[in-house]
C-alpha cells in the first residue's frame, strides 16, 4: 500500500449556444431613380426587414458610393428611423453618373445585413453650384435637419473634387481597376 490510489471517472458537460441570425429579406428604395446633385431631394427607404422579435428594434444606416464601397458617404446616420430625404453626391461621368446606395439593417446584437439600390446622380451646372449649395445648406440649418446638411456638404465636396477624365483609358475591362475618379485622366 505504498503507492497512490488512482480512480477513473468520466465528466460530461453540455453547452447549448444560441446563434443570432441577422435581419433578412430587406430592400432599399431610392426615389426618384435619377436626378441632379443639390437640386434633387432623394427619398431613401429601408423596407421589409425581418428578424426575431427579441432582436428588435432594428437600426438603419444609409450610404452611397461610386464603385468603391470603402469610400462611402453617409446619407443617414445609424438610428431606428428607416428612411431619409437628402441629397446624394453626383456619380462619376466615367461610370454614367451611376451611384450605388446601401442600407445596413442592424439588430440589438449588432448582427447586420445589407441591401443595395442604384440611382443616377448627374452634376449640377458649375455656374449654379455655389448658389444652390448655399440655399440648400441654409434650408437644412434653419430646419435643424442634420441629415440634409450632411447630404449638401457631401454633394458639395464631391462636386468640388471632380477631375477631368475625358482622356482616361478604359480602366475596368482593360486594366481591372476603378474608373477615373480623383486624378486627371488616370484610373482610380
Amino acid at each position: 500500500s505504498g503507492g497512490p490510489n488512482y480512480s477513473e471517472s468520466t465528466i460530461m458537460s453540455e453547452v447549448t449556444i444560441e446563434m443570432n441570425e441577422p435581419p433578412s429579406g430587406g430592400r432599399l428604395t431610392v426615389l426618384p431613380d435619377s436626378g441632379f446633385a443639390f437640386n434633387t431631394t432623394f427619398a431613401l427607404s429601408s423596407l421589409d426587414w425581418d428578424d426575431d422579435v427579441a432582436d428588435y428594434p432594428l437600426k438603419y444606416i444609409i450610404t452611397s458610393f461610386n464603385e468603391d464601397r470603402n469610400s462611402a458617404t453617409v446619407l443617414k446616420t445609424l438610428s431606428v428611423v428607416p428612411s431619409a430625404k437628402t441629397n446624394i453626391p453626383q456619380g462619376f461621368g466615367s461610370a454614367g453618373y451611376l451611384v450605388t446606395c446601401e442600407t445596413i439593417a442592424m439588430d440589438i446584437y449588432e448582427s447586420s445585413a445589407s441591401a443595395f439600390s442604384n440611382t443616377t446622380v448627374m452634376p449640377l451646372a458649375s455656374s449654379k453650384l455655389k448658389s444652390v449649395a448655399t440655399e440648400q445648406l441654409s434650408v437644412a440649418l434653419q430646419s435643424f435637419d442634420a441629415e440634409l446638411a450632411l447630404g449638401v456638404i457631401s454633394s458639395a465636396t464631391q462636386a468640388l473634387n471632380v477631375v477631368d477624365c475625358s482622356e482616361a483609358p478604359d480602366c475596368g475591362s482593360d486594366l481591372n481597376r476603378f474608373s477615373c475618379q480623383t486624378s486627371r485622366n488616370t484610373c482610380g
